[in-house]
């Protein structure tokens, strides 16, 4: 048995596509997967489950039938949310009072083709690399809601991730690390 995390994608934001986490844990239950937590409110659920259990398809299906509407799932391992957090750049996730956030993609190769794509708006005071299925961005403080990386979330590749802040992101190692 294994630990995993599955991070779900445009849920409880700004009042749309409200999931409670009581029924995404009993959804996550009756796949079979154990161990169910969710941390925060934003769609972050640890579980253990064997290797053949964990189907993002079966989750997938699962959520969309218990809450009616589709809810991309991305499925880490413990270890690549661990190795996501100590292998990242050292100016992300530092506490500037900058922007900084962690975009996961489905796979590496994918990861890859949207780094690209998002390397395009990067502008003075933006800083963006990619390390395996993870993307990340920092924007100085100066910048932080006026920087024209920000308009990522206007391209068709935005809606391929999900987006965590540094934050939350090492909150999740943290606990995975416990």
């Amino acid at each position: 048995m294994a630990v995993y995390v599955a991070l779900l994608r445009a849920i409880n934001v700004g009042g749309k596509n409200k999931v409670p986490m009581s029924d995404l844990r009993l959804a996550f239950e009756s796949l079979g997967l154990t161990d169910v937590n969710t941390m925060l409110n934003s769609g972050n659920v640890i579980f253990t489950a064997n290797e053949v259990a964990v189907s993002v398809d079966k989750i997938t299906a699962t959520l969309a039938k218990t809450f009616g509407f589709d809810i991309p799932v991305f499925v880490m391992s413990r270890e690549e949310v661990i190795s996501a957090v100590d292998d990242a750049p050292t100016w992300w996730g530092i506490d500037d009072g900058g922007r900084h956030d962690t975009i996961v993609a489905v796979s590496a190769a994918e990861a890859n083709r949207i780094f690209v794509t998002f390397s395009e708006f990067a502008g003075l005071g933006d800083y963006i690399a990619v390390k395996g299925r993870v993307i990340y961005i920092s924007v100085i403080p100066e910048l932080r809601n006026k920087s024209a990386i920000l308009k990522i979330s206007r391209t068709p590749e935005f809606g391929q991730v999900t987006v965590r802040g540094a934050n939350t992101f090492k909150k999740l190692a943290a606990k995975l690390m416990s």
